[in-house]
């Protein structure tokens, strides 16, 4: 069951976290975690007429094995600037996922941002 904030078409929430690295000075080890960044209601819409996606989609499943192609979402959201996929993930009906650059919508205040399950057990 979807996760649902309330009525309307943005009724999903989607739960934006940031990868943080700490450095230990007197090892030089490098401890990675996911922190809490923010929330945003967003939209599913049907990604079958955005070639961009699934160009994005398929280079992923080529290229990284934790994607699976079981669940892929694309998101409308309002825009919000500085979203980076390579250090954001997001979680979604309490499942983690791996994001892809977000991509202007046809509509100015919203962007649209793809979203795969990501098959692993890391925190």
């Amino acid at each position: 069951m979807p996760t649902s904030t309330g009525t309307g078409g943005m009724r999903h929430r989607l739960i934006f976290q940031k990868l943080v690295e700490t450095k230990d000075e007197s090892s030089g080890d490098v401890t990675e975690s996911w922190v809490y960044d923010f929330e945003a209601d967003a939209e599913i819409v049907s990604g079958k007429s955005d070639e961009i996606f699934e160009t994005q989609r398929r280079n992923a499943l080529a290229t990284w094995p934790q994607y699976t192609a079981s669940e892929t979402y694309i998101f409308r959201m309002y825009y919000r600037d500085g979203i980076n996929s390579l250090k954001a993930r997001i979680l979604f009906e309490g499942k983690k996922f791996g994001i892809f650059p977000p991509v202007r919508d046809n509509r100015p205040d919203k962007m649209r941002l793809q979203a795969v399950f990501l098959n692993i057990n890391a925190d």
